[in-house]
C-alpha cells in the first residue's frame, strides 16, 4: 500500500499511476537515479521518488549542501521575492519572513531600502545561525520551496504558526505544475485541484495572484487565515 502524503488516501501499488524519468543531478548514495513517482486517483498529486520522500532530513540537506559547494548556482529571484513581498501589502516597520530563502540572498536589502520593512532569509535546513523572531510576523513568502519539502502540510502548519493574526504567505513554484520533473529534488507537483486539499488541511484560504512576465513559467498563490466565528 502507498499512501498519499497529501489527501491521505491509501492506495494498493498496482492501481497508482506511475511516472517514470531518470534524474539528471548528481547521484545521492543510496538514491536511484531512475525516479518512480505516483499520480494520486483522489487528489491528483504528483508525489515522488519514494526514496527522497523518506530519506532522512540531514541526509536531504547534505546533499543540497554537496550541489551548491559543486558550483551550481540559481538565477537570481531578487525581481520575483521582491513582487511575492508586494502582494503582502508590507507598512514600513514589519517583519516578514522569506522562507526557504537562506544563503546569499539580496531581496532583503531591497525590502529595507525600497520599502522599510524588515525581510529575514530563513531556511530550516541551512540558516542554522538565523533564528527566528520572537514575535510573530507579518507575512511570509517563498519562491519554489513547496514543491521541494518532504512534509509540505506540516511545514505550512509551522509558518501559519509564525503568522499575526490576520497575517497571510504568498507562495510561487513552478511546482503547481508538472514542470521540471527530471531532479529528484522535486519532491510534489501539485497539479489540477491537488493544492485545494494542502489549504484545506492548514485550514486557510487561497487565491490565485498575477504572476509577472519574468515568472511565468510558475504560479503563485496567495494563503489567508480563515477568520473565527
Amino acid at each position: 500500500m502507498i499512501t498519499c502524503p497529501i489527501c491521505k488516501t491509501e492506495h494498493e501499488d498496482n492501481v497508482l499511476q506511475e511516472l517514470e524519468i531518470e534524474c539528471r543531478f548528481r547521484p545521492i548514495e543510496g538514491i536511484s537515479q531512475n525516479m518512480v513517482r505516483y499520480q494520486c486517483s483522489v487528489c491528483n498529486v504528483i508525489f515522488g521518488p519514494m526514496d527522497m520522500l523518506n530519506l532522512d532530513p540531514k541526509k536531504l540537506t547534505q546533499a543540497y549542501l554537496d550541489i551548491y559547494s559543486s558550483g551550481y548556482h540559481e538565477a537570481n529571484s531578487t525581481n520575483l521575492e521582491f513582487y511575492l513581498l508586494t502582494t503582502l501589502s508590507p507598512i514600513p516597520g514589519q517583519t516578514f519572513i522569506n522562507f526557504g530563502g537562506g544563503g546569499i540572498n539580496t531581496t532583503s536589502q531591497r525590502a529595507k531600502d525600497e520599502l522599510g520593512v524588515t525581510l529575514i532569509n530563513y531556511d530550516p535546513g541551512f540558516s542554522l545561525n538565523i533564528s527566528l523572531p520572537n514575535q510573530k510576523i507579518d507575512g511570509i513568502i517563498s519562491n519554489n520551496v513547496l514543491d521541494h519539502l518532504q512534509d509540505p502540510i506540516k511545514e505550512l502548519l509551522f509558518m501559519k504558526s509564525l503568522l499575526k493574526e490576520g497575517a497571510c504567505m504568498t507562495h510561487c513554484s513552478d511546482g503547481f505544475y508538472y514542470l521540471v520533473p527530471f531532479t529528484k529534488y522535486h519532491l510534489y507537483f501539485f497539479i489540477c485541484e491537488s493544492f485545494n486539499y494542502v489549504t484545506k488541511a492548514i485550514n486557510m484560504n487561497q487565491e490565485l495572484i498575477v504572476v509577472p512576465s519574468y515568472a511565468d513559467a510558475s504560479k503563485i498563490i496567495k494563503l489567508s487565515q480563515i477568520k473565527e466565528e
